[in-house]
């Protein structure tokens, strides 16, 4: 277990590593150089996912339309041939939905048909792919589901990670009156 090394990341600077930099001149010298990675622009970045929101708008008022995200959208009729393509701006056909749940945003399961096999994809953002189409049927009827969760502690002090498991509760939606 001693050639294995942990690298964690964190925005708070550890005291012991400011005063080892501190303390070694070349190490020092090496943080006046600063690099940067890849050019960026916020602002470019900003308009295009503006502009991004304003095409999906079009497609998110329209009556079909069941489910979207910031890149992809559930409608239920097939959309214009012109607007499914490889090039840029056209939508890419992912699956021909069988039935499908969408409980909340970043929380659905989907059944499809994929080389003649009926396939099941399931997204639940903080929890993986852990639930099964019956548990989001049952979270469409209005009851909770709960299951097990494994978070990885560091212990950089032991020189370890402990996995710890605690039960998650996603609350079912209330079923119309």
């Amino acid at each position: 277990m001693g050639d294995q090394t942990l690298i964690r990341y964190t925005n708070v600077i550890d005291p012991q590593f400011s005063k080892l930099i501190k303390n070694a001149p070349k190490l020092q010298s090496l943080t006046l150089n600063k690099i940067r990675g890849i050019p960026s622009s916020i602002a470019i970045a900003s308009a295009i996912t503006a502009y991004a929101r304003i095409k999906m708008s079009n497609y998110i008022n329209m009556n079909d339309c069941i489910y979207t995200d910031t890149d992809s959208l559930v409608v239920q009729n097939p959309l214009p041939d012109n607007l499914i393509g490889e090039e840029l701006g056209q939508f890419k056909l992912e699956y021909v939905i069988k039935k499908g749940i969408f409980i909340s945003p970043k929380v659905y399961v989907l059944k499809y048909i994929k080389n003649n096999t009926l396939m099941e994809t399931t997204v639940c953002k903080g929890l993986g792919k852990d639930l099964t189409f019956n548990d989001f049927e049952k979270l469409l009827a209005g009851e909770n589901v709960i299951k097990m969760k494994k978070y990885f502690v560091p212990r950089l002090d032991l020189g370890t990670v402990e996995i710890i498991e605690k039960l998650y509760t996603i609350r079912g939606v209330k079923p119309n009156d």
